[in-house]
């Protein structure tokens, strides 16, 4: 008889190393284990921009989190349920054999350095700024261009590292190479800015 597979020890941090082998293990346990949560968490990081939440100037802090903590994970969670359609079309074209459930996965795990870039970010800033490194605005973040760096250089670090997560998993999920990966990942955005690349050439065309 076959054995269960079974969880991965510690995925938060071996997906970091070993996102294949760690891909894998979750693919064959539990596909839709902590993908909701991740896909929330996601939601909530991409509220943060490293120069202060956009509405921060017409918005109090404790509407901005709320915005953040409630509208935020369902713009992730949404996120990822379209992403896990069209990247499963994009990479089945190429041969690959993921569900859609199994996409999301292997999108859900690779968000975890963009994740912790905002974690990076905003307990130093925090500690420096108060609630300022929340709207962006203040006597302590007027022409400080320290913030801009302390969030945007560990960010732009992790997100490159989560790019490359993303087509680790994805090629995983999907049983091919990194490179069909990669190929799979330009499709799926060629299908998805293409039709909005056309309206804006029409609506360009239209003026008079």
């Amino acid at each position: 008889m076959r054995p269960v597979p079974s969880w991965p020890d510690k995925p938060w941090l071996t997906i970091w190393v070993a996102p294949r082998g760690t891909m894998r293990r979750i693919l064959d346990s539990d596909p839709t284990r902590h993908v909701l949560l991740l896909a929330a968490m996601y939601g909530m990081s991409i509220s943060f921009v490293p120069r202060g939440n956009i509405f921060g100037n017409f918005l109090p802090v404790w509407a901005v989190l709320l915005l953040a903590f409630t509208a935020g994970p369902l713009v992730g969670i949404i996120a990822i349920y379209i992403s896990g359609a069209i990247f499963r079309w994009s990479g089945s074209v190429l041969g690959g054999r993921a569900t859609t459930e199994e996409v999301r996965a292997a999108f859900a795990w690779s968000s975890v350095p963009q994740i912790l870039s905002v974690v990076l970010w905003l307990l130093p800033g925090f500690a420096l700024y108060g609630t300022e490194i929340i709207t962006g605005a203040g006597p302590r973040m007027a022409g400080n261009p320290l913030p801009l760096l302390l969030g945007l250089v560990p960010r732009l670090i992790l997100a490159f590292w989560g790019e490359f997560l993303q087509i680790k998993t994805l090629a995983e999920a999907h049983q091919f190479s990194a490179w069909r990966s990669l190929a799979a990942l330009f499709l799926a955005l060629l299908i998805i800015f293409m039709p909005l690349f056309l309206l804006l050439l029409l609506l360009v065309g239209l003026r008079p």
